[in-house]
Parts: C-alpha cells; structure tokens; sequence
C-alpha cells in the first residue's frame, strides 16, 4: 500500500495535470529549465501613502515602517507575484547561499539602517539585521567564498565620516566577523574579479547620509578599488576620471564584470540635486580607463546618473540604463561601439528573461516593460501595478519551483 505522504503527493500531482489548477508546475515539467528550478525577478517598491499607487522615492530613504508602504516585490514568468511590507526600501536583493534556505534572499537599502533576511515561501522577514555601530548600508552586497566558506560582504559608512567600510557578515547569523577598508569614500556596489580572491569596490564620493536619509556636508573624490578578500589589502587604485574638474563631477557607482574579465562602469553625478550627468567606463583587461560614448542627441538627454547594467551574452550587448533621460542605451561589447537605445521613461533596472530572449526594465513608477534582445526599441508596456518595483534594480534570483 501506499503511504500516507506519497497518497497525498500522487493526488497533488495528478490534480494538477488535470485540472490546470498549478500552471506553475505545468511550466516546470513542459520546461527542461523549470525541472530544477525558476527565475524570480524581484524590486523595491513604495507605494505613496496618499494615493496608495507606486510611486519613485523622492529624496530621503531612511528606514520606513509599515505605515509608509515599502515592500519587497516580486514575480516569475508563470504568473506568480507578490509584495511583502519591509521596514526599509530594498535598494538591491541577493539570493542567499545556505542550501537549506532556498526560498530566502538577503535585501539591502542605501542611506538606511536596517537591512533583513526574507523567506519568499513564507512571505516574511525572518532576521533583521544592522551596520556596523553608528554607520549607514549604502546599497549593495556580495557573497563571496573564503576557504569555501560563503560570506556577505556589504558596503557600509560611517555617520560622521565618509571613509568606506565592507562589513563581513556570518551568512548564518549576519552578524560582523571582520571589517575592510574600500579604500575610499561612500562605497556601493562590490564586485567579485575573475580571480576570486579579488574585489572591485565601487567608491561613489557621496556626501554622508544623514539620520533621516538624507544627503548632508560635502561630497568627496570617487575611486575604483582593487581590493584583496582576505587581506584587505589595496592592489589597485583609480580615480574617477572627471575628478580632476573643478568641484567633482561624478563618481562610480554601479558595475558589472563581464566573462570577458572587462568591467562596466556607471557613475552618478556627486550633486544629486544639480543638472549634471554620470559617464559610462570601460575598465579594460589591462587595467586601462576609457569612457564609452553616446551619440549627441542621446548626450544631450543624459541628466543624473546611469544606473543598472546587464550583459546579454550571446548578442554580445551591454544595456546601461539612464532613468533622468528616460532610456537605456545599448553598447555592442566587441568593439565598444552604440548600437541602439530603448526609450522608456525613468528607466530604472534590467534584466533579462528565462530564455534569454528579452530584456526586462522597469522604472520608478511601478511599470515593468518587455523588448527583444535583438530589438529592443520595440518596447512594450507589460504591467503597471508595481510589479517592477520603483527602486532602482530588478534583480533576479534562481529558486525551486513551487517556491511562492
């Protein structure tokens, strides 16, 4: 006879594929891909308290409560979404390594002071964690692997100086177990180098964050740091190149290594409030700067910063998005050459679909849009109630299936 369990599982299964009741798990055993897993696409989102509609974060983003609506969204292809209320607003999301969490993911805020462990299965926080003693997250993380061992690093700042650390955090506890310098001011994005044992830290120059989330004082120089994971030692050292104008110009704040070992580069102006615009950098597999150009009528409309990279690997295309001048811009990554740009008001994150077809943006209103990769200035509008998010980066994590 059967037991109780494989009774329960076998009705499950065949109610399912009869009744087209689960088309989540008819995906995953019509899709070679879905048998192991699926992707889930996943924003910040803040929904304005008097309208209760999505809406972009307008300067401070310091913790919130329940009461002002940030959530962490979330989707898949098949159909499946959701929000869950946070006591911050996500700035960027990461998968959790522990194989015993598989639902779990790790979401960080810039400029606030709390950050959490959430459960998608189970639609709820379970651990909420802090920067190191009297400083601020300022957006992003990374796990890296020492001696086998994963580890969560975050970009962190301190109340009252802008000299960047990277928290080491117990993946398990989240808790500080060691502490690097990134070597300059206002860290944000961490980025692991073909050698592993390296780290590129993006040091933005931003001002300080306040206690409310604001910006306060003055902004400092921007760098690129080549930082060794164990020792914390620097390696390598660049300055953003406008620092050599007058008054700063911009700084690095977001990149992504590709397999080719080069690095995208996309900086945001250090005067957030002022009509300046960010650059977009190639860092060369000789460890040489340069600065990818855009055609004059797209120049023209660059204002603020660029903000999220995506590589599409077998068109050999590079997307960075632009949410001021309300594009993305596309760059071919043999030659480094504009190929085509996709319109898009306040085009904020990017991402790419399951079969690696389409690209994904959304922006900071709540809207997620849908292009081919091999067109992508046809753009199609796709959703418009918040499930890309209004926060800055649609990330996308591979979970089991049935996991929401």
């Amino acid at each position: 006879m059967l037991s109780r369990r494989t009774f329960i599982k076998n009705s499950m299964l065949q109610m399912v594929l009869i009744s087209g009741l689960r088309p989540l798990l008819s995906y995953a055993l019509t899709s070679k891909q879905s048998q192991s897993g699926q992707w889930v696409y996943l924003n910040g989102l803040y929904l304005d308290p008097a309208t209760l509609k999505p809406a972009r974060r307008i300067g401070a983003v310091s913790p919130v409560d329940q009461n002002h609506h940030a959530f962490l969204c979330y989707f898949t292809e098949t159909g499946f979404e959701g929000k869950i209320n946070l006591p911050f607003l996500p700035h960027s999301v990461l998968k959790h390594p522990d194989p015993k969490k598989p639902f779990s993911v790790i979401a960080i805020p810039r400029r606030a002071q709390v950050a959490a462990e959430i459960d998608l299965s189970q639609k709820s926080i379970t651990r909420l964690f802090h920067p190191a003693p009297g400083g601020f997250f300022y957006g992003h993380g990374q796990i890296i692997r020492k001696k086998d061992q994963p580890f969560l690093f975050v970009s962190e700042v301190g109340q009252d100086s802008a000299e960047g650390t990277i928290t080491i955090r117990d993946v398990n506890t989240l808790k500080v177990v060691k502490t690097l310098s990134s070597h300059g001011y206002s860290p944000h994005e961490i980025l692991q180098m073909p050698r592993k044992d390296e780290i590129l830290i993006c040091n933005s120059g931003s001002k300080l964050a306040s206690p409310d989330g604001n910006y306060v004082g003055t902004k400092f120089p921007s760098s690129i740091s080549l930082v060794h994971v164990h020792s914390g030692k620097l390696i390598r050292k660049w300055q953003c190149p406008t620092q050599d104008k007058v008054g700063f110009f911009d700084g690095f704040a977001h990149g992504l290594v590709l397999p080719s070992g080069e690095v995208i580069l996309a900086t945001k102006p250090q005067e957030e409030e002022s009509n300046d615009s960010g650059n977009i950098y190639l860092l060369t597999n000789k460890f040489e700067i340069q600065h990818l150009s855009l055609p004059e009528n797209l120049q023209n409309r660059t204002k603020g910063q660029f903000l999220s990279i995506a590589y599409d690997e077998p068109t050999q295309q590079v997307f960075v998005s632009m949410p001021l001048g309300h594009f993305t811009v596309v760059f071919s990554s043999v030659n480094w050459n504009y190929r085509s740009h996709v319109d898009f008001k306040k085009s904020n994150g990017l991402n790419f679909s399951a079969d690696g077809k389409s690209l994904y943006i959304s922006n900071g209103l709540g809207q997620l849009a849908k292009a081919s990769v091999n067109d992508p200035s046809q753009l199609k509008l796709i959703n418009e109630s918040g499930k890309g998010g209004t926060e800055a980066h649609l990330d996308r994590v591979w979970m089991p299936p049935l996991s929401i």
